[in-house]
């Protein structure tokens, strides 16, 4: 892979995706193997909409033979796949297809594996934050579709994760029990809630306004209530950190549900003044606040 000869780097790319875990005790620089994979994806798509299709070129194959590797790099190491693709993703030196082609692989990888991404959401988000920062103008220009993919497949994949479109606030909550909002106008932190005691289990803002929030904790067994604020005085008061008014006992966790399972069903919805909370094991739950 680091000579960039096409069929070698084909034929390696393949043994690293089908066993990767036999390999990587010898591999002595996994970053630069990240990028270089990154490289040689080129000509190849990560989308859904070209997913299954079959490559012609060798170019393709090239490319589908590096994409593949870097998802099972990142289902084995995220902590380093993660690290290495926030670098690639903003790197000044290299064309901005290169950026793009950093975020593509980060969405494969929550699209293909979610549960290797789930104890490291805060770390995924921050990748994206990055690339939006309004202070590097063209990079977030360039960055912008890709980013935003990303982001909108998170929330897709992971009921933790929650965005608000009107206002562009978007949550993420952590396994240490915290939740994070973000203005994704200005790339920061907006603002930081905490008070659950085990992981974030699901999110959700009101309907058409970022002033309150619910989450679940399902090791917890509980609902809160948040009140973030928006401006003005109340939002002063509170500085970069929200209240919880109110705390629902949500009963015992069901148990025996794998994390994928735990992903596909656990949802929050907000519907007027009603929270409806499915849980892993798919029975609902209805809250007046």
């Amino acid at each position: 892979i680091f000579f960039h000869v096409p069929h070698c780097v084909t034929f390696a790319a393949e043994l690293l995706a089908r066993g990767y875990h036999l390999w990587f005790p010898y591999i002595s620089d996994r970053q630069r193997l990240i990028s270089d994979l990154l490289n040689n994806a080129e000509g190849s798509s990560l989308s859904e909409k070209h997913a299954g299709l079959t490559p012609h070129s060798l170019k393709e194959k090239k490319g589908l033979a590096c994409q593949r590797a870097l998802i099972e790099i990142g289902t084995k190491q995220p902590l380093d796949f993660l690290k290495t693709i926030g670098r690639e993703a903003i790197r000044p030196d290299v064309k901005q297809e290169h950026h793009k082609r950093a975020l593509s692989a980060l969405a494969a990888l929550v699209r293909k594996q979610p549960v290797a991404l789930v104890n490291h959401l805060p770390a995924v988000v921050e990748v994206i934050i990055k690339t939006l920062d309004p202070s590097e103008s063209a990079l977030r220009k360039s960055c912008l579709k890709s980013s935003t993919y990303v982001l909108l497949s998170l929330v897709r994949r992971y009921p933790m994760v929650a965005f608000q479109q009107h206002t562009q606030r978007f949550a993420v909550g952590s396994v240490d029990s915290i939740i994070i909002i973000y203005d994704l106008r200005t790339a920061t932190k907006w603002r930081i809630l905490e008070g659950h005691t085990s992981p974030i289990s699901a999110l959700c803002f009101e309907n058409a306004t970022s002033e309150r929030m619910v989450s679940y904790a399902r090791n917890e067994g509980s609902v809160r209530v948040w009140q973030t604020g928006t401006s003005g005085i109340f939002a002063t008061i509170l500085g970069i950190k929200g209240k919880c008014t109110k705390k629902i006992d949500a009963g015992t966790a069901p148990t025996g549900i794998p994390v994928v399972g735990q992903l596909r069903n656990t949802s929050l919805k907000w519907e007027k003044k009603k929270i409806i909370l499915t849980k892993a094991d798919k029975s609902v739950s209805v809250y007046k606040v």
